[in-house]
């Protein structure tokens, strides 16, 4: 532990001091998360639970971060300070290695997808609800298979939707069931190996930046982080390390390597793909390399969406109904809702929906005409899309939010960062159908987490450009 002293020892300033102490702090509110959770058991009644208190934990876990990245980016980025930001980081991983997940249940889909996949069977043919009935269409296999799995198929939630995941995600799955079948530790543990892998990634690509030990704790000690994918159980680190593997990939030169990463990223959700244009400006030189790139991306994404579409794409396919109707946690996607109900009732939703690709494509097409080839455009570029695609999103989830995390290292912004803070406002839906006020939720509380977001980004842009630097690693 002598690394995690040497500084302090040496020079122990009050500005040391107050680090170390929100290092330590983190780590105790990790551990705090363990013993809450606790107290979420599954099949617990709702009003039963201390989701409040919850609630109230998280977002002072948010502050916490907040203040210990203002202190982060005051101190040098050596080898002490940087072994200090990753051993904290990893102790508040390891903390949920045994914790119960709290508020969420995706994980038990992961579980079961991963079995099947795992062994060679197709995630795609059969729902939850049919393999739980044992429906006469599904292989005897796999109903053995669902009797090994204990409670989980009837766990799943939406057990009438076959699954969403595409082919990436599902690899990552069966990572897990190798790991331990069925059970979360598993899936906490794989991704515990994504996690140190995108970590060794940004450590790797900030190497030299005065800005690096900032850029770190940044990523590496987020409170949502740890809640939404080393409690909960959430799958977004598959997404995040491929992207950040194109990024890394373009970094080097290699950009048709990272046209076929981002492709891959694709098989993790499907919206990467907004990327390719911005990959085509990053490179250098003529147009003529754009076939190559195009190409790159073409063969591993095509590859990723085939058996999605030889899978049935009709009413019991999940990426059917995540297109055509998924809506929760949402603010901007709301007024564009609510005001195509106005005009066109009967079609609000696929209004509402063509409102924000056509939006994206607005974003997309300036920020490909202020950006230049190279990295540090392309890295700006992406964090600015990925933003308007979350903030405009007509599912506004905590985790969503993670998609941003490693972006932000490379432009830091206050308001985007202060979604940790506001965020766990979501989990009071959960109290709020409880007691029947569900509505409270939809047009109340979704509004105290993203206005303030609002208010602060637009003031922070337009600060930015008047006087064109980042934000948050400025003196």
């Amino acid at each position: 532990m002598a690394f995690l002293a040497g500084d302090w020892l040496s020079r122990p300033t009050p500005t040391s001091i107050a680090t170390h102490a929100c290092l330590l702090l983190l780590i105790a509110w990790s551990v705090a998360l363990y013993f809450l959770s606790t107290r979420f058991a599954v099949g617990s009644n709702t009003l039963d639970l201390p989701i409040r208190s919850f609630v109230a934990f998280q977002i002072g876990g948010g502050v916490l971060y907040l203040a210990t990245l203002v202190l982060l980016r005051r101190k040098p980025s050596t080898r002490g300070w940087l072994g200090a930001v990753i051993a904290a980081g990893l102790l508040m991983r390891l903390t949920q290695l045994p914790a119960t997940p709290i508020l969420e249940d995706d994980y038990y889909r992961y579980l079961w997808d991963g079995a099947v996949t795992a062994h060679g069977l197709s995630s795609y043919a059969y729902s939850p609800e049919q393999i739980a009935d044992a429906d006469d269409a599904v292989p005897t296999r796999v109903l053995e298979l669902a009797e090994q799995s204990g409670q989980v198929v009837e766990r799943i939630n939406h057990p009438w939707l076959r699954t969403i995941y595409p082919p990436t995600a599902q690899a990552a799955f069966a990572m897990a069931y190798w790991v331990q079948p069925f059970d979360i530790r598993g899936l906490r543990v794989a991704w515990l190996a994504l996690d140190v892998a995108v970590l060794w990634l940004l450590i790797s690509m900030h190497a030299g930046s005065a800005r690096r030990l900032l850029a770190v704790g940044l990523y590496w000690l987020n409170p949502l982080l740890i809640k939404e994918v080393f409690n909960a159980g959430h799958m977004e680190l598959v997404l995040v390390l491929t992207l950040v593997l194109t990024l890394a990939l373009v970094r080097r030169g290699r950009h048709k390597a990272g046209g076929v990463m981002l492709g891959l990223a694709t098989g993790a959700k499907l919206w990467p793909a907004i990327w390719l244009p911005l990959l085509l400006r990053a490179a250098p030189g003529s147009w003529r390399k754009w076939p190559a790139i195009v190409a790159a991306f073409a063969l591993p994404a095509g590859l990723m969406a085939l058996p999605i579409v030889l899978s049935r794409l009709d009413a019991s396919s999940g990426f059917t109904a995540y297109a055509q109707r998924w809506q929760m946690n949402d603010s901007a996607y709301l007024i564009l809702y609510e005001t195509a109900k106005l005009i066109w009732a009967d079609h609000a939703q696929r209004a509402a929906r063509l409102a924000v690709v056509l939006i994206l494509l607005v974003v997309l097409a300036y920020r490909l005409r202020r950006s230049a080839p190279g990295f540090e455009p392309l890295a700006h570029s992406a964090m600015v899309l990925t933003a308007a695609l979350f903030l405009l999103s007509p599912t506004q989830f905590p985790w969503y939010y993670l998609w941003l995390l490693p972006l932000l290292t490379f432009r830091p912004m206050w308001s985007l960062l202060a979604l940790t803070a506001t965020l766990p406002l979501y989990n009071l839906r959960f109290y709020l159908d409880a007691i029947g006020l569900a509505a409270w939720h939809h047009y109340g509380v979704v509004w105290v987490q993203f206005v303030p977001i609002w208010v602060a980004l637009a003031y922070e842009t337009y600060r930015s450009n008047r006087r064109n630097s980042p934000t948050l690693h400025e003196g």
